[in-house]
């Protein structure tokens, strides 16, 4: 269906967006392993809300490998805030370690935060890096 249904019209966006400068991202915040061959042939030049485990079945260095040339912006998942301050740091600087190296990468707090006990946390954790 993807194949079908999903890529020629996805196709079309990124050329039209493209033809007129823009770049063109994919918001993939679910289970990505099982599509993420076909995304790998889109013409997307980044993927938004990607959201790695404990949350989602696919990892930052799985998708850096399968997407090479495609900028992920990864959402901290979500469950991570629940589990205190020491797992935010922990996962935080995990999946730093799990993009570099290169560049064509972003963490954010992209999708629901049970909790924003952590938050400031989880930015001074980045900001250390």
């Amino acid at each position: 269906r993807f194949l079908t249904y999903y890529m020629p019209q996805i196709e079309r966006a990124c050329a039209t967006l493209h033809a007129a400068g823009k770049l063109t991202a994919l918001h993939l915040d679910a289970d990505n392993r099982l599509l993420s061959p076909l995304v790998a042939q889109t013409s997307v030049d980044f993927i938004e809300s990607f959201t790695p485990p404990p949350d989602c079945d696919m990892t930052v260095s799985e998708a850096r490998r399968t997407w090479p040339k495609k900028a992920l912006l990864v959402n901290f998942p979500s469950s991570v805030h629940l589990q205190g301050k020491s797992q935010v740091q922990a996962t935080a600087e995990a999946l730093f370690r799990e993009a570099a190296p290169g560049d064509r990468f972003a963490l954010g707090v992209l999708e629901d935060v049970p909790t924003n006990q952590y938050i400031l946390t989880l930015a001074e954790t980045v900001q250390a890096k």
